[in-house]
């Protein structure tokens, strides 16, 4: 609260025989540089006479718990919000800074009414004043989860959600208290908006609201929320991104859905690497990155000592995981300027197109899943392996096989290629041992033969083999 606010006759230019609405609002800058601001003061108008011109303020020091900590680095910012003559919009008069062992300070506020034209506005009103809606603005309660859609942002918290008054073009977000504003769903775990639709997340449902919901003086509401077909919810924490297709999202530790547009039942989205997500089962960001029309997730693992990321390709449907030079811990991403971005404690990463990390290139390593070229329960024997690429620049290529479902494998001959130019075909050839087996597993690694570049662009491989006749005999022990 204000001590005082005394009109005064001097040498100021306020309007006489006129009202002014002042208020408060506390600032304090924490360690990593956020403004964090406290609620507004209760608003207090100050009735000027037909002699007066200024006003003079008095404030004591505000009494919070953690004023001494917030004070240890740096000050406290009292930000003084002021309308103009008989106005309602309170924007930006002055600020004053609280430091330890300061009582009290004192302000006459001589300043002529326009002077404050284009400043900052008290955060929980809206530029059109009493055209701003019959509501109050109040402060947004405390939430976990934010998106932004249609006309509005929704917040998520434990109870339910609250939505914001509708988006206004060049006004400030505004919020109300008013029980219009909140849908109450237990357990929420994320948020977002869908296809002119609000979609809330539990751990074990899906939660559709629609409808225009209340206008700026409390008339409207939302229809009742609606429970989606799925197998389950959004774990806690993870992630939400929305691509063409839909909206992402983890539902088990192992395990990425899409939600698809039109009201699908979700599907799992990321079957082909649910091996690098069992591993590595704590999503930390997803982030769409239109240079390459790619969606990237950052995976670490249990322990958060390590880390991946996971690319998908939306063009072609096809996964990628990126190992990451040290195997980092990824703690959060973002598009920057197209690219892809990575932080972890000590680093920051910024996708190139040079295919080098730092000065080394990085090799790309192609792994199939088990083949049976023979039909189930049949064998045969495996004669070559063709591979047929673009060519972009110099690169080495290495085979490796297993005859075990992956368990072991043998490497075959490693080729060099430099005598080609880009964008000519390369067909390369492997012969491994010809020993029977029921099923193959491939892997390709390609790295740069001298100074770091695409390589080679993989098109195709083809398998020449032959069928042994007859059923296999097995040995003895797996006989009934």
């Amino acid at each position: 609260m204000f001590d005082e606010l005394t009109p005064q006759a001097g040498a100021g230019e306020l309007t006489s025989d006129s009202i002014y609405t002042y208020a408060r609002v506390l600032e304090f800058v924490d360690a990593q540089d956020q403004s964090l601001f406290s609620a507004p003061s209760t608003p207090q108008n100050v009735t000027l006479g037909v002699s007066d011109n200024q006003v003079r303020l008095e404030l004591s020091p505000p009494f919070i718990r953690k004023l001494d900590a917030a004070m240890g680095a740096t000050a406290v910012n009292d930000i003084i919000y002021r309308s103009k003559s008989d106005g309602t919009v309170l924007r930006e008069l002055t600020r004053f800074k609280w430091t330890r062992g300061t009582t009290t300070q004192s302000f006459t506020d001589v300043v002529e009414e326009c002077d404050c034209d284009g400043n900052a506005i008290i955060y929980t009103q809206g530029n059109r004043g009493a055209l701003s809606g019959l509501l109050q603005n109040d402060a947004p309660n405390a939430a976990d989860y934010i998106w932004a859609g249609r006309d509005r942002i929704i917040l998520g918290r434990k109870d339910g959600v609250q939505f914001s008054k509708r988006l206004f073009n060049g006004e400030a977000i505004a919020f109300s208290n008013q029980s219009g504003f909140f849908v109450g769903i237990a357990g929420v775990t994320g948020v977002a908006s869908l296809d002119e639709r609000w979609i809330v997340f539990t751990a074990d449902a899906i939660w559709e609201i629609t409808g225009e919901g209340p206008d700026d003086a409390g008339n409207g509401e939302f229809v009742a929320a609606r429970k989606l077909p799925s197998d389950g919810g959004k774990t806690a924490d993870s992630p939400l991104v929305e691509i063409s297709a839909g909206l992402v999202y983890q539902q088990h530790p192992d395990r990425l859905y899409l939600l698809p547009r039109g009201g699908g039942a979700p599907v799992w989205f990321s079957q082909a690497v649910r091996t690098t997500l069992a591993a590595f089962p704590v999503v930390t960001s997803a982030v769409y990155c239109r240079q390459d029309n790619t969606v990237v997730f950052t995976v670490n693992n249990a322990l958060g000592t390590a880390g991946r990321l996971l690319a998908h390709d939306m063009r072609s449907g096809d996964w990628y995981v990126d190992e990451l030079a040290g195997a980092p811990a990824v703690l959060g991403a973002a598009s920057w300027s197209g690219a892809h971005a990575i932080c972890g404690s000590s680093f920051v990463r910024v996708q190139t197109t040079n295919f080098a990390d730092v000065a080394a290139s990085i090799p790309m390593r192609i792994r199939t899943g088990t083949i049976r070229p023979f039909g189930v329960n049949a064998w045969g024997k495996v004669f070559s392996i063709v591979l047929l690429g673009e060519y972009r620049a110099p690169f080495t290529i290495a085979l490796r096989f297993s005859f075990d479902d992956g368990t072991t494998f043998t490497a075959l001959h490693t080729h060099s290629v430099s005598d080609k130019a880009p964008g000519d075909v390369v067909r390369l050839q492997w012969s491994p041992p010809r020993a029977r087996t029921d099923n193959v597993v491939l892997e390709w690694t390609i790295d740069a033969l001298t100074t770091p570049g695409e390589g080679l662009v993989l098109n195709a491989f083809t398998l020449e083999v032959e069928a042994a006749t007859g059923m296999p005999r097995l040995p003895a022990e797996d006989r009934a």
